[in-house]
């Protein structure tokens, strides 16, 4: 019997079991000793993962260590625009019926953003200076609004950006204020019907936003 096995070892026999016991010793020296650093870029493709990869199939957010992971490249642009840029770029609550003679008609800024200053030149009209945005840029955009019509609310405020200055200098947006009063007409039928009178420039708080 010892005899027959002898003379079935033959030179292939022997060189195919060595290959045998070289890949799979080389196989776990690679497993044990191939570390990120020892991977090529673009060497390992999302392919070659299987899903045998990690424990429960595939990776998973659980594989991750967040702590291991950098920072997106320009994480804080969005089309090449800073974070700071985005949404409204200035804003305010002026009070236009507190305006100070004795501080060169400077009104009250309440709940601002990049408002430099709002300046009453007039009866219900309004110079504001806004922080690195000229208002005659063709892309400077501003929007108006009722502020608080308070104890006068039966009276109709409108609130209006005049895009051609023509009390404030170019780069200041110019803001002018409107009251239309009620006033009760009774019909012939003896109905009660509404009417506006002509509107006038009144000083009123108001507020301005520059998307």
């Amino acid at each position: 019997m010892l005899r027959q096995f002898r003379l079935r070892i033959t030179y292939a026999n022997v060189v195919s079991t060595l290959c045998l016991f070289i890949l799979l010793g080389g196989s776990a020296y690679a497993a044990a000793t191939i570390g990120s650093a020892e991977i090529k870029d673009d060497s390992v493709k999302s392919v070659d993962v299987r899903d045998e990869a990690s424990t429960g199939g595939g990776l998973r957010g659980r594989d991750i260590v967040e702590s291991s992971l950098g920072k997106v490249p320009n994480a804080d642009k969005l089309d090449g625009k800073d974070s700071s840029e985005l949404g409204v770029r200035a804003y305010a609550f002026v009070q236009g019926s507190f305006c100070s003679p004795s501080a060169g008609n400077a009104c009250l800024l309440d709940r601002k953003k990049n408002i430099a200053y709002a300046i009453r030149v007039s009866r219900g009209t309004y110079c504001v200076g806004v922080n690195g945005i000229d208002a005659s840029a063709p892309n400077s955009l501003a929007i108006t609004g009722v502020a608080d019509l308070g104890s006068n609310a039966d009276q109709d405020q409108t609130v209006v950006w005049q895009k051609r200055n023509s009390a404030c200098v170019a780069r200041e947006f110019e803001v002018q204020v409107y009251k239309q009063p009620y006033f009760d007409a009774r019909r012939a039928d003896g109905g009660i019907s509404q009417a506006t009178t002509p509107g006038r420039l009144d000083d009123r708080d108001f507020v301005l936003a520059i998307p």
